[in-house]
């Protein structure tokens, strides 16, 4: 074979190698392109729709506090079986599968969470947090106060998207998170030649969207919060 003859096969070898490795590499990232998107999927597929309420005790005594989980998880809108964690600096809690929901509790509120889903090998986390616990400084714990006049009702944070204040005789009313509501003075009830016992109850909450999961998903955190007080006799 001439000089010139075997030049050219080489160079021949040397292209077919490099499509052949040009190739290779191509289906190797298609490959990792296509199982990155397959987990995109998984990913974007399961919803969730939760609720956190946190019991933050009476009179301000925070060992009463109790904090319960309830998450729904659902794929492409039917039921989805899954291990579902919530992790914050209190502990991990891992939730129990019950009545088609999952659901758990907690004896600390911390406010910042980290809900963590595996389904079928799949891992999803994503971080959310409710409002701060709040105090109620009006009327104060075991307070005495006037019946049939308007009560006070002062708390500390404020600012969630959403409040209810409530006593015995006044239901649950959306109120502004500004820190400060009057119960009118019809709800302050008093009983003749003897006091009576009432409490009033400020709940605070924010919906916080769950970015990791499907569209949609969600998370209501609310914390409340009630002092006991009495009212004087008429």
């Amino acid at each position: 074979m001439s000089v010139g003859r075997r030049l050219s096969v080489l160079i021949l070898c040397v292209g077919a190698s490099a499509c052949v490795q040009d190739a290779i590499v191509a289906r190797g990232r298609d490959a990792q392109t296509d199982a990155s998107d397959g987990s995109l999927r998984e990913r974007s597929a399961i919803k969730i729709e939760g609720e956190v309420l946190a019991s933050l005790g009476t009179d301000g005594v925070s060992g009463d506090t109790q904090v319960r989980f309830a998450m729904r998880l659902s794929r492409s809108g039917s039921s989805a079986t899954a291990q579902v964690f919530v992790e914050s600096t209190a502990g991990n809690v891992e939730l129990a599968e019950r009545d088609g929901q999952y659901v758990g509790s907690q004896s600390e509120y911390v406010g910042r969470y980290v809900l963590r889903v595996v389904a079928d090998g799949v891992e999803v986390r994503s971080a959310f947090a409710g409002p701060a616990a709040h105090l109620i400084s009006q009327p104060a714990a075991r307070a005495i106060v006037l019946p049939n006049t308007a009560l006070a009702v002062v708390w500390a944070p404020s600012g969630a998207s959403e409040a209810t204040v409530e006593t015995e005789d006044f239901a649950e009313t959306p109120v502004r998170d500004t820190g400060a509501f009057s119960v009118p003075e019809a709800a302050i009830v008093g009983e003749m030649g003897r006091e009576s016992e009432d409490r009033v109850r400020v709940r605070r909450t924010d919906t916080v969207p769950l970015v990791e999961f499907a569209e949609e998903s969600r998370v209501r955190v609310s914390v409340v919060r009630e002092n006991r007080f009495t009212v004087s006799a008429l």
